[in-house]
């Protein structure tokens, strides 16, 4: 949390006039950092900037609609078909998921 959104508290209760900065310092704290990285038939693409995002949930609905925005691109280019997987990565760069991603241009299939 950055130092500036650290809300003063005077004997444990937050003046009336710092909620608004005790809700930033929640939000700073509950989100997490994820990386999504897109391996296609043009190699693996590393996201080596990441996301915050509140938990796993989220980070799966933000990988999964990014692949399925670039499957769209690739069909809408011309591509009769795209595969390719979505790998979710957290801040201790563990693997959290895997989403493979297939579609042709007569339809898709979806993982989730």
């Amino acid at each position: 949390m950055p130092p500036d959104m650290d809300p003063q508290v005077e004997n444990g209760v937050f003046p009336r006039h710092d909620t608004e900065r005790l809700a930033i310092a929640e939000h700073w704290r509950c989100m997490a950092r994820y990386y999504i990285h897109v391996l296609n038939g043009h190699g693996l693409e590393l996201d080596h900037e990441g996301v915050e995002l509140p938990d796993v949930e989220a980070a799966r609905r933000h990988a999964l609609q990014a692949g399925v925005d670039i499957v769209a691109s690739e069909l809408k280019d011309g591509c009769p078909s795209v595969h390719l997987t979505v790998y979710v990565d957290d801040e201790a760069n563990e693997r959290i998921l895997t989403l493979p991603i297939a579609a042709t241009a007569g339809g898709a299939e979806n993982p989730a």
